[in-house]
Protein backbone atom coordinates (compact mmCIF):
# COMPACT_ATOMS: atom_id res chain seq x y z
CA UNK A 1 0.00 0.00 0.00
CA UNK A 2 1.25 3.35 -0.86
CA UNK A 3 2.02 6.23 1.67
CA UNK A 4 0.02 9.33 0.89
CA UNK A 5 1.98 12.20 0.80
CA UNK A 6 1.24 15.85 1.97
CA UNK A 7 1.26 18.60 0.15
CA UNK A 8 4.90 19.99 -0.97
CA UNK A 9 5.99 23.32 -1.80
CA UNK A 10 8.66 23.71 -5.16
CA UNK A 11 10.61 27.16 -4.87
CA UNK A 12 11.26 27.64 -8.93
CA UNK A 13 13.87 30.57 -10.01
CA UNK A 14 12.74 31.81 -13.20
CA UNK A 15 15.70 35.33 -12.85
CA UNK A 16 17.87 37.18 -10.26
CA UNK A 17 18.44 40.93 -9.68
CA UNK A 18 20.74 42.56 -8.13
CA UNK A 19 20.14 44.92 -5.11
CA UNK A 20 21.77 47.52 -3.05
CA UNK A 21 22.56 46.83 0.27
CA UNK A 22 21.11 49.67 1.55
CA UNK A 23 18.15 48.81 0.18
CA UNK A 24 16.91 45.62 2.06
CA UNK A 25 16.56 47.27 5.33
CA UNK A 26 14.14 50.52 6.44
CA UNK A 27 16.21 53.28 7.34
CA UNK A 28 19.98 51.97 7.26
CA UNK A 29 22.56 54.58 7.73
CA UNK A 30 24.85 54.11 4.94
CA UNK A 31 27.88 55.07 6.89
CA UNK A 32 27.98 52.48 9.49
CA UNK A 33 31.47 51.38 10.34
CA UNK A 34 32.52 48.19 8.83
CA UNK A 35 32.14 45.58 11.52
CA UNK A 36 28.46 47.06 12.26
CA UNK A 37 27.70 46.45 8.17
CA UNK A 38 28.51 42.52 9.49
CA UNK A 39 25.35 42.13 10.68
CA UNK A 40 23.56 42.85 7.69
CA UNK A 41 25.28 41.21 5.56
CA UNK A 42 22.83 38.51 3.46
CA UNK A 43 23.21 35.00 2.08
CA UNK A 44 23.99 36.08 -1.19
CA UNK A 45 26.65 39.39 -0.14
CA UNK A 46 28.90 40.93 -2.91
CA UNK A 47 31.26 43.27 -1.91
CA UNK A 48 31.47 44.87 -5.25
CA UNK A 49 28.36 45.30 -7.75
CA UNK A 50 29.11 47.64 -10.29
CA UNK A 51 26.14 49.41 -11.74
CA UNK A 52 25.28 50.24 -15.62
CA UNK A 53 25.65 53.95 -14.33
CA UNK A 54 29.45 53.20 -13.39
CA UNK A 55 28.36 53.43 -9.42
CA UNK A 56 29.94 50.41 -7.32
CA UNK A 57 27.78 49.78 -4.22
CA UNK A 58 27.88 46.35 -2.07
CA UNK A 59 24.63 44.27 -2.26
CA UNK A 60 23.27 41.11 -2.58
CA UNK A 61 22.03 39.24 -6.32
CA UNK A 62 17.98 38.77 -5.45
CA UNK A 63 16.06 34.83 -6.87
CA UNK A 64 13.31 35.49 -8.77
CA UNK A 65 11.16 33.02 -7.57
CA UNK A 66 7.26 31.31 -8.66
CA UNK A 67 5.85 28.46 -6.03
CA UNK A 68 4.24 25.43 -7.32
CA UNK A 69 2.19 23.86 -4.21
CA UNK A 70 2.11 20.10 -5.22
CA UNK A 71 -0.40 17.35 -3.48
CA UNK A 72 -3.13 19.72 -2.59
CA UNK A 73 -6.42 19.13 -4.47
CA UNK A 74 -5.83 21.53 -7.20
CA UNK A 75 -2.46 22.62 -9.01
CA UNK A 76 -1.52 25.84 -7.43
CA UNK A 77 1.16 28.46 -8.60
CA UNK A 78 2.10 31.05 -6.23
CA UNK A 79 3.08 34.60 -8.69
CA UNK A 80 4.20 34.17 -12.12
CA UNK A 81 7.83 36.19 -11.99
CA UNK A 82 8.58 38.63 -14.92
CA UNK A 83 7.59 38.49 -18.63
CA UNK A 84 11.52 39.25 -19.88
CA UNK A 85 14.78 40.81 -19.44
CA UNK A 86 14.22 42.38 -22.58
CA UNK A 87 11.02 44.25 -21.96
CA UNK A 88 11.44 45.12 -18.18
CA UNK A 89 15.11 46.68 -19.57
CA UNK A 90 12.47 48.71 -22.48
CA UNK A 91 10.32 49.87 -19.78
CA UNK A 92 12.45 50.45 -16.76
CA UNK A 93 15.46 52.55 -18.85
CA UNK A 94 12.76 54.77 -20.35
CA UNK A 95 11.97 55.79 -16.54
CA UNK A 96 15.69 55.97 -15.66
CA UNK A 97 15.98 53.19 -13.46
CA UNK A 98 19.16 51.41 -12.86
CA UNK A 99 18.87 48.19 -12.47
CA UNK A 100 20.63 44.45 -13.34
CA UNK A 101 17.92 41.79 -13.96
CA UNK A 102 19.07 38.38 -15.26
CA UNK A 103 17.32 34.96 -16.73
CA UNK A 104 19.15 31.67 -17.85
CA UNK A 105 17.74 29.54 -20.10
CA UNK A 106 16.83 26.86 -17.19
CA UNK A 107 14.89 29.65 -15.79
CA UNK A 108 12.24 29.76 -18.06
CA UNK A 109 8.83 29.51 -16.84
CA UNK A 110 8.46 26.86 -18.93
CA UNK A 111 11.58 25.41 -18.18
CA UNK A 112 11.51 26.31 -14.35
CA UNK A 113 7.80 24.16 -14.31
CA UNK A 114 9.18 21.44 -15.93
CA UNK A 115 11.50 20.45 -13.39
CA UNK A 116 7.80 19.44 -11.23
CA UNK A 117 6.61 17.73 -14.45
CA UNK A 118 3.73 20.25 -14.77
CA UNK A 119 3.27 22.99 -17.72
CA UNK A 120 1.66 26.28 -17.77
CA UNK A 121 -1.40 24.67 -19.16
CA UNK A 122 -1.88 22.14 -15.82
CA UNK A 123 -2.05 25.06 -13.69
CA UNK A 124 -5.41 24.82 -11.79
CA UNK A 125 -5.09 28.25 -9.96
CA UNK A 126 -2.98 31.15 -9.64
CA UNK A 127 -2.66 33.37 -6.83
CA UNK A 128 -0.88 36.59 -6.63
CA UNK A 129 1.20 37.47 -3.19
CA UNK A 130 0.84 40.87 -4.72
CA UNK A 131 0.93 42.64 -8.67
CA UNK A 132 4.28 44.22 -8.88
CA UNK A 133 5.81 43.45 -12.41
CA UNK A 134 8.29 40.64 -11.12
CA UNK A 135 5.04 38.41 -9.52
CA UNK A 136 2.67 38.70 -12.49
CA UNK A 137 4.46 38.87 -15.53
CA UNK A 138 3.31 35.65 -17.24
CA UNK A 139 -0.09 35.36 -16.57
CA UNK A 140 -0.73 35.00 -20.11
CA UNK A 141 0.77 31.89 -20.15
CA UNK A 142 -1.80 30.19 -17.60
CA UNK A 143 -4.57 29.74 -20.30
CA UNK A 144 -7.03 27.24 -17.90
CA UNK A 145 -6.04 28.90 -14.02
CA UNK A 146 -7.91 30.99 -12.37
CA UNK A 147 -5.92 33.92 -11.05
CA UNK A 148 -6.53 35.45 -7.19
CA UNK A 149 -5.36 38.86 -5.71
CA UNK A 150 -6.54 41.20 -3.23
CA UNK A 151 -9.06 43.57 -4.14
CA UNK A 152 -6.42 46.81 -3.54
CA UNK A 153 -3.96 44.92 -6.16
CA UNK A 154 -6.03 44.77 -9.35
CA UNK A 155 -6.71 48.53 -9.86
CA UNK A 156 -3.11 49.65 -8.21
CA UNK A 157 -1.83 47.01 -11.60
CA UNK A 158 -3.60 48.28 -13.90
CA UNK A 159 -3.88 52.03 -13.19
CA UNK A 160 -1.40 52.67 -11.15
CA UNK A 161 -0.63 56.29 -9.50
CA UNK A 162 2.65 57.66 -10.09
CA UNK A 163 3.96 57.14 -6.57
CA UNK A 164 3.20 53.86 -6.70
CA UNK A 165 6.30 51.99 -7.21
CA UNK A 166 6.92 49.23 -9.02
CA UNK A 167 3.31 48.71 -10.35
CA UNK A 168 4.26 49.22 -13.91
CA UNK A 169 1.16 48.81 -16.42
CA UNK A 170 3.33 48.37 -19.07
CA UNK A 171 4.73 45.12 -17.81
CA UNK A 172 1.45 44.04 -15.86
CA UNK A 173 -0.67 44.99 -18.76
CA UNK A 174 -1.02 40.90 -19.58
CA UNK A 175 -3.94 40.64 -16.75
CA UNK A 176 -6.03 42.12 -19.17
CA UNK A 177 -5.85 39.29 -21.18
CA UNK A 178 -6.70 37.05 -17.88
CA UNK A 179 -9.19 39.52 -16.49
CA UNK A 180 -12.54 37.14 -16.87
CA UNK A 181 -10.50 34.84 -14.65
CA UNK A 182 -9.53 36.96 -12.30
CA UNK A 183 -10.90 36.54 -8.74
CA UNK A 184 -10.24 39.60 -6.24
CA UNK A 185 -10.89 38.81 -2.54
CA UNK A 186 -10.73 41.47 0.66
CA UNK A 187 -9.61 39.35 3.68
CA UNK A 188 -8.41 36.05 4.61
CA UNK A 189 -9.76 32.96 2.76
CA UNK A 190 -9.40 29.16 2.53
CA UNK A 191 -8.54 28.38 -0.98
CA UNK A 192 -8.96 24.28 -0.81
CA UNK A 193 -7.52 22.10 2.05
CA UNK A 194 -4.33 23.03 3.79
CA UNK A 195 -4.07 26.20 1.63
CA UNK A 196 -5.00 29.97 3.30
CA UNK A 197 -4.61 32.71 1.88
CA UNK A 198 -3.78 35.84 5.15
CA UNK A 199 -4.01 39.60 4.20
CA UNK A 200 -1.10 41.54 5.46
CA UNK A 201 -0.61 44.71 3.38
CA UNK A 202 2.60 46.78 4.16
CA UNK A 203 4.63 46.03 1.16
CA UNK A 204 1.79 46.87 -0.81
CA UNK A 205 -2.24 47.54 0.32
CA UNK A 206 -3.26 43.82 -0.51
CA UNK A 207 0.14 42.03 -0.10
CA UNK A 208 -0.36 38.58 1.55
CA UNK A 209 0.90 35.57 2.77
CA UNK A 210 -0.45 32.08 1.49
CA UNK A 211 0.01 29.91 4.03
CA UNK A 212 0.36 25.86 3.36
CA UNK A 213 -0.03 22.58 5.57
CA UNK A 214 2.70 20.46 5.23
CA UNK A 215 4.42 17.77 6.84
CA UNK A 216 6.89 20.02 8.21
CA UNK A 217 4.68 22.09 9.88
CA UNK A 218 2.43 25.25 8.36
CA UNK A 219 4.79 27.26 5.77
CA UNK A 220 4.33 30.73 5.02
CA UNK A 221 5.16 32.52 1.65
CA UNK A 222 5.43 35.48 2.26
CA UNK A 223 6.08 37.34 -0.65
CA UNK A 224 7.66 40.59 -0.34
CA UNK A 225 6.39 41.81 2.60
CA UNK A 226 9.76 39.81 4.21
CA UNK A 227 12.31 40.27 1.08
CA UNK A 228 14.99 38.75 2.92
CA UNK A 229 16.01 36.31 6.02
CA UNK A 230 18.14 39.21 7.80
CA UNK A 231 15.23 41.06 7.67
CA UNK A 232 13.32 38.58 9.87
CA UNK A 233 16.41 37.47 11.59
CA UNK A 234 17.13 41.34 12.79
CA UNK A 235 13.10 42.07 13.12
CA UNK A 236 14.21 45.33 10.66
CA UNK A 237 11.21 45.46 7.99
CA UNK A 238 12.61 46.26 4.43
CA UNK A 239 12.67 47.26 1.60
CA UNK A 240 14.06 50.55 1.84
CA UNK A 241 11.62 53.01 0.35
CA UNK A 242 9.14 50.01 -1.52
CA UNK A 243 6.57 49.85 1.20
CA UNK A 244 2.93 50.82 1.39
CA UNK A 245 2.66 51.35 4.79
CA UNK A 246 5.27 50.67 7.77
CA UNK A 247 2.62 50.49 10.71
CA UNK A 248 0.75 46.86 8.82
CA UNK A 249 4.49 45.90 7.74
CA UNK A 250 5.49 45.80 11.47
CA UNK A 251 2.31 43.89 12.61
CA UNK A 252 2.68 41.62 9.41
CA UNK A 253 5.75 40.69 11.01
CA UNK A 254 4.57 39.98 14.47
CA UNK A 255 1.52 37.93 13.05
CA UNK A 256 3.75 35.48 10.43
CA UNK A 257 5.76 34.69 13.65
CA UNK A 258 3.16 33.68 15.79
CA UNK A 259 1.15 32.15 13.29
CA UNK A 260 3.80 29.89 10.30
CA UNK A 261 6.25 27.10 11.67
CA UNK A 262 8.46 28.26 8.77
CA UNK A 263 8.75 31.67 6.98
CA UNK A 264 9.96 31.92 3.19
CA UNK A 265 11.11 35.25 2.40
CA UNK A 266 10.08 36.52 -1.21
CA UNK A 267 13.82 37.03 -2.66
CA UNK A 268 16.82 35.02 -0.82
CA UNK A 269 18.86 32.77 -2.11
CA UNK A 270 19.35 30.97 1.50
CA UNK A 271 16.33 29.08 0.75
CA UNK A 272 17.84 27.15 -1.55
CA UNK A 273 20.21 26.60 0.89
CA UNK A 274 17.72 25.40 3.64
CA UNK A 275 15.86 23.62 1.83
CA UNK A 276 17.49 21.76 -1.38
CA UNK A 277 16.01 22.22 -4.70
CA UNK A 278 13.58 24.72 -2.96
CA UNK A 279 11.45 21.79 -2.19
CA UNK A 280 9.65 22.45 1.24
CA UNK A 281 7.84 19.37 2.83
Amino acid sequence: MEMEMGITIHGLVTGESAVPLHSLFVNMVLDLRIEEREKFRPFAYKEVIRWPDGSVTDGKWSPIPIWYIKGADKKILVDTSFNSVEHVAEVRSARGEVFILRREPRWEIRNALSTVGVKPEDIDIVIHTHLHWDHCGNDGLFTKASFIAQREELALALTPPPYALHYQKELTKGILDVLDRFRTINGDVTIVDGVELWKLGGHTPGSMAVAVKTDVGLVALIGDVIGDYKNLELNWPGPAGNYWSLDQLVKAYRLVKKKADIIIPGHDWKVWSLHPEGKIG
